[in-house]
């Protein structure tokens, strides 16, 4: 958690004392050795379907808000401000990393009990 932690901080050290990107001058570009401007199809066009009209599935109101919003609680959120907005995403990346760092934990005891099972069967197996 704490290598989450500090790569976290590294990263928004690193972005925050960049320097602008302004360090040198841009090139001056002579507008006489410009090819000339020919955009456009290289032959003529015609139009041979007629477009598809977009679809909408029957009874469709555009008037209700998407699910994703309901689901997302962006209305709550919105009003939280992005100050505890922020707070809560930060309390949750640290919730999240402990987590994360417990799992880490547990498997690596269930990895080492049983590599320390099975050195210990090919011991014994030796031994006879």
């Amino acid at each position: 958690m704490r290598r989450i932690g500090a790569l976290v901080s590294a990263l928004l050290l690193v972005l925050l004392a960049a320097p602008p990107a302004g360090a040198i001058e841009p090139p001056v570009i002579d507008p006489a050795a410009l090819p000339p401007d020919e955009t456009g199809p290289d032959q003529p066009m015609e139009q041979r379907r007629i477009c598809a009209a977009p679809t909408t599935f029957p009874n469709s109101n555009f008037a209700d808000k998407p699910w994703a919003n309901d689901y997302l609680s962006l209305d709550g959120l919105l009003r939280l401000g992005a100050e505890a907005v922020e707070q809560r995403v930060n309390e949750a990346l640290v919730k999240a990393g402990a987590e994360a760092s417990a799992s880490i934990d547990a498997d690596r005891e269930r990895i080492d009990a049983a590599v320390a099972e099975i050195t210990a069967e090919m011991s014994d197996r030796e031994r006879e």
